[in-house]
């Protein structure tokens, strides 16, 4: 599932030399979204009552990947994955297709709870909170978490979710 021990060269367009360099630095990468998924979802599944992959093709534009269920509470996370850019940039544009946006502040309008997009980078992961619209789709450094590890992601999770209103 990671980019950097499992992968051929075949499944990316990450150069060999490249992922080599990256892999003596100790960064972590995923193929795919769907790696990345699997990945997290392994970490997950030990630590919450029930996680629901969401392939909403046919559902609807917009609806997130994941849907966590916890007491008290649930969430929507959507899932993000990106090997070309590092959680130390100063910015980053994050690559939410049409609709994604739009579902999580009419969540949010209508249920008062946030959702969060989830993005995997080359050397460790970001989450974002969809608390508002984000223009052109650039995110900066003060507006996330930033993590470099697949667990740290779950904590911030249910950290936040103490903080929702549930009047």
């Amino acid at each position: 599932m990671n980019c950097l021990t499992d992968c051929d060269g075949s499944c990316c367009k990450i150069k060999k030399s490249v992922r080599a360099g990256l892999k003596e630095e100790g960064y972590t990468m995923y193929r795919s979204e769907a790696h990345f998924s699997r990945a997290l979802l392994s970490v997950f599944n030990l630590r919450v009552p029930f996680v629901q992959r969401i392939e909403s093709g046919v559902t609807g534009s917009g609806i997130p990947d994941l849907w966590l269920r916890w007491v008290p509470t649930e969430m929507w996370a959507e899932l993000k994955n990106d090997p070309y850019v590092s959680i130390n940039d100063p910015y980053w544009k994050i690559k939410w297709r049409k609709g994604q946006q739009a579902w999580a502040q009419d969540y949010r309008i209508s249920c008062g709870r946030i959702t969060y997009t989830i993005v995997a980078m080359r050397d460790g992961f970001i989450i974002i909170p969809m608390n508002k619209r984000y223009v052109n789709n650039l995110v900066y450094p003060h507006e996330v978490w930033r993590v470099t590890k697949l667990r740290d992601i779950l904590s911030i999770l249910k950290s936040e979710s103490i903080k929702i209103n549930f009047n």
